[in-house]
């Protein structure tokens, strides 16, 4: 009996499936065939330039997308889709929205981002069951009186429009949880924001804002806050008191040093300041015990201090473009960091505490201020991308060097001449990028990398590969622009994997260029 009802529940969820792929459909000449059958249409991307009169004939239809077309008017036959639940009109060429808009009642959400739309009619507030509303990207100024009469809304996203002021009638939708409003022209955040009591994400990056209403401590199911990209010089008192922060975006503002009230915020599990005028962390930076990702991009900071090292949750740390010359020996702590960038600093070389980063997969040392790639590298033994570029390391004399997850090193815009032949072995390497070196010729270790896709040796001295025993079965893509070779050796044209092969600015001879030209198409002299 056991058996039957299990056999019995199986074929019910199969037949439940093939109906609802019955209900499913993308072509329009197939979904007109059976109109009362369809209940889900996917017309997006089909450049279309209006939409069919007898759209009406899918009188059971739910679903309809017609984004990424050329529609420029809605025909009042799309209307009398009353059971329509979910309609995308999103990128597509429309002015308006009439006043028609009010008779799918049934709407749960609509989409019409990337339009031109100038105006939107009254009578949009009869949508009473719309949950979501998406007008970004658009011409408004202004929404409609009505529009905040839907109090069932839980997103709303005017973003990038023409607005310069929030209407007081935004705090009528009590339910509301995602309101994104970014890429507009306020200046504030006014009081009336702290009445929309739901709210667990709020979006006003990319506007002028320089005030925020103390109210915001209203905001207490508030779980991320967007405020990148604004006129922001401090923060007041009370947003200390947002506990269930989760997500801070403060970059590209004018800050000058973190404000104290993040400290209090123990739920951070995002912090991202890049791109503005710190000059230094203050050591309460430990409380955010929750922080998963601290981002610091482009700032002035001149070292860190070792409190850092109290984030035993980070796991991705960027300090790239600031002046730091070392790092904190406490930064062993960080047992579960995975990507640390600190390109464009002055580091010269690493402490012997990195050793304890084992769980790095990611590191950017690149642009600072390296004579030689630090040992400690080679120690870390997950550890799948290395960028080292913009140094000024000459020589790679260390032997027998080994990393198994390796799949990514860049070692470009350095000073590289030589290469001892049995430097280091990769197995994984997928990614070699050694161009704008001094090479003459390539070490016995890289002719031998077998894992080998991408390989790029653009802007060096290279004279000869004939030497290089090669052992490249995967190789895609090879760089050789730029270099002194006068041929190629022939085992490598015939790799059969091998997509393109760039040789100009060499000093190949005639005759040479003559026979790839004309047999090897994926030659490029260009």
């Amino acid at each position: 009996m056991d058996k039957i009802l299990v056999i019995y529940t199986i074929l019910s969820f199969f037949i439940n499936v093939i109906n609802a792929q019955v209900t499913f459909f993308t072509d329009w000449n197939e979904a007109i065939k059976t109109p009362l059958e369809v209940e889900h249409l996917d017309l997006h991307n089909q450049s279309l330039t209006q939409i069919p009169a007898n759209i009406a004939d899918f009188k059971r239809l739910k679903t309809l997308n017609l984004s990424y077309n050329f529609i420029q008017e809605l025909p009042a036959s799309l209307f009398l889709l009353t059971d329509l639940e979910i309609l995308d009109l999103g990128n597509n060429e429309l002015t308006a929205i009439s006043a028609d808009i009010g008779q799918l009642k049934r709407l749960k959400k609509l989409d019409l981002r990337d339009n031109k739309i100038k105006s939107i009619d009254d009578e949009i507030g009869n949508l009473q069951q719309l949950e979501e509303l998406i007008l970004r990207y658009n011409q408004l100024s202004k929404l409609p009186t009505n529009l905040f009469n839907l109090l069932t809304i839980s997103r709303l996203d005017f973003s990038n429009n023409r607005f310069d002021n929030l209407s007081p009638l935004l705090v009528k939708l009590q339910n509301l949880e995602k309101l994104d409003v970014s890429g507009n022209q306020f200046a504030e955040i006014p009081a009336f924001i702290g009445q929309l009591k739901n709210l667990q994400k709020l979006d006003f990056n990319d506007n002028k804002i320089s005030y925020i209403t103390p109210e915001i401590k209203k905001l207490q199911k508030l779980q991320s806050f967007d405020l990148q990209y604004n006129e922001i010089v401090a923060l007041p008192a009370e947003f200390a008191e947002l506990k269930q922060l989760t997500k801070l975006y403060l970059n590209g503002n004018l800050l000058e040093k973190i404000p104290e009230v993040i400290f209090e915020l123990g739920n951070l599990t995002i912090l991202d300041l890049k791109w503005n005028k710190i000059a230094a962390i203050n050591p309460k930076i430990a409380n955010l015990k929750r922080l998963e990702t601290l981002i610091l991009f482009n700032n002035r900071l001149k070292n860190l201090p070792d409190e850092l090292g109290e984030l035993s949750q980070l796991s991705i740390l960027n300090i790239a473009e600031n002046q730091l010359v070392a790092l904190p020996m406490n930064l062993e702590k960080l047992q579960n960091l995975q990507e640390l960038n600190l390109w464009d600093n002055q580091i010269s070389d690493l402490p012997a505490e990195f050793l304890a980063l084992q769980n790095l997969k990611n590191v950017d040392l690149g642009k600072n201020n390296l004579v030689q790639i630090p040992a400690v590298l080679f120690q870390l033994k997950k550890i799948n991308t290395i960028s080292l570029s913009n140094n000024r390391i000459d020589s790679l004399n260390e032997t027998g060097l080994k990393l198994d997850s390796l799949l990514f090193l860049d070692l470009s815009y350095n000073q590289i001449a030589h290469i001892q032949p049995d430097w280091a072995v990769f197995p994984l390497l997928e990614n070699l990028n050694l161009s704008k070196n001094k090479l003459q010729t390539l070490p016995a270790c890289f002719c031998r990398l077998n894992s080998l896709k991408q390989l790029n040796l653009w802007a060096n001295s290279l004279i000869s590969l004939i030497g290089c025993d090669f052992d490249w079965q995967r190789l895609e893509t090879l760089n050789l622009s730029n270099n002194l070779l006068t041929q190629l050796p022939p085992r490598l044209l015939q790799m059969p994997q091998i997509k393109g092969i760039k040789i100009q600015q060499n000093d190949f001879l005639p005759e040479y260029i003559t026979d790839y030209r004309q047999f090897y198409p994926k030659i490029s002299f260009d």
